[in-house]
């Protein structure tokens, strides 16, 4: 049984130790949160505005629906030496965490999923491309289903544990050492999904011009796999120096 702390007393202790010159502020530091929170407003918009474009083309353009529909419909970013060690023991920041660490591995799927599904469809002629497709399909719902198991096994607190013992866990590091890994998969996914239609395209007996045309389209994917190569850089960052984990984390967040 570990021992309870009086969390008065973690109030005054900052979480970690400021570079020198730095003068903690607990009352108005100096977050990157406001970035995160802008990121995550533009693309939740961006991204209900595509839906709807999409229901209202296949209900009334279109009028028909495929399967590829489906499947459509704390304090991070502040630095360590700004938050007490009352802060980031606290279970809002914990538990903030906790759930950070696994949704992804619930949502991702079902995205990329709805390309292949597309793909299927539109390629359907092309033997070759179809089965890609299919087989891209179910790497990638493996690979998610196996990061979520993998990441509550990790991470979740075990049955009468606190979710403060279980971050203070050995399992704790084993979540970390994996995100690499994660993130490689992840990419590998992107570009094969950027690749796999362009690779279609091309075989098409289409004069040039319009072949660059629709591989254009298609060629948008290419930002997918700068945000998982960024993604890579900024995991790795964290885990080589986890001495302002808050804030580093915040840059892992808007790129998962």
């Amino acid at each position: 049984m570990s021992q309870s702390v009086d969390p008065a007393k973690l109030e005054g202790v900052p979480a970690a130790k400021p570079p020198p010159g730095v003068v903690p502020n607990y009352v108005d530091p100096q977050s990157s949160g406001p970035r995160l929170i802008a990121v995550g407003c533009i693309l939740v918009a961006l991204m209900l505005l595509f839906v709807a474009t999409r229901i209202y083309t296949k209900a009334k353009i279109v009028k028909k629906f495929s399967p590829d529909d489906s499947v459509t419909a704390g304090r991070f970013g502040t630095h360590m030496w700004d938050l007490t060690v009352g802060d980031i023991s606290s279970d809002a920041f914990l538990w903030s965490g906790f759930f950070i660490n696994w949704t992804t591995a619930v949502i991702w799927p079902f995205v990329k999923l709805s390309f292949f599904l597309l793909y299927i469809q539109i390629f359907r002629p092309m033997k070759w491309l179809r089965y890609c497709s299919y087989a891209g399909a179910l790497v990638n719902v493996l690979f998610y289903v196996s990061i979520l198991v993998a990441t509550l096994v990790f991470t979740a607190p075990a049955p009468g544990q606190t979710i403060l013992e279980a971050v203070q866990s050995p399992r704790q590091s084993k979540a970390r050492s994996m995100s690499l890994y994660v993130a490689a998969g992840s990419f590998i996914l992107d570009v094969y999904i950027l690749v796999l239609p362009i690779a279609g395209v091309s075989k098409l007996q289409l004069p040039t011009r319009r072949k660059l045309g629709v591989m254009a389209i298609f060629f948008t994917g290419f930002t997918a796999c700068i945000a998982s190569a960024l993604s890579i850089y900024y995991k790795v960052q964290l885990n080589e120096d986890l001495s302002d984990l808050s804030y580093k984390t915040a840059d892992v967040i808007i790129l998962w």
